[in-house]
């Protein structure tokens, strides 16, 4: 839905503000919000590792299948960026899991969504490039 039908206001905003504040739970009660947001986060932090691993594991074989075919500079790089990206991920998880588990705010949980938010960004567009670089044929001249 575009902003001028999500506000009753009348005030028309752009569709990335309307898909920047939507939430799963906005059709809950206030005093409910809080703990299903910090429950969302929580089972998304359970699966943390899982999901690093298996990142890892995909750049790896996508490395290896294509050594011969693409860029070494490219597959290396796909592979550092994907690596780094998550050691950060495993070492924030690290940080805020006990934070997390002890004491919920909404500062807090805001918080975990943009952390989880960028780090989940950094990978989408280090995966977005495989397709562009390694599928388009170039035009020998």
């Amino acid at each position: 839905m575009i902003g001028a039908l999500n506000k009753p206001t009348g005030k028309a905003t752009s569709l990335l503000d309307s898909v920047r504040h939507m939430d799963a739970v906005d059709g809950l009660p206030t005093r409910y919000r809080l703990q299903v947001r910090a429950g969302l986060l929580d089972e998304t932090l359970k699966l943390v590792n899982y999901s690093a691993v298996t990142h890892l594991i995909i750049a790896e074989a996508v490395t290896w299948f294509f050594w011969s075919s693409a860029s070494h500079v490219y597959l290396v790089g796909l592979l550092a960026v994907i690596a780094v990206t998550i050691g950060a991920t495993i070492h924030t998880h690290w940080l805020y899991r006990p934070a997390c588990a002890e004491a919920v705010s909404e500062k807090g949980v805001s918080r975990s969504y943009r952390v989880a938010g960028l780090l989940a960004l950094v990978l989408g567009l280090a995966w977005a490039t495989m397709p562009i670089v390694l599928f388009v044929r170039r035009q020998h001249t």
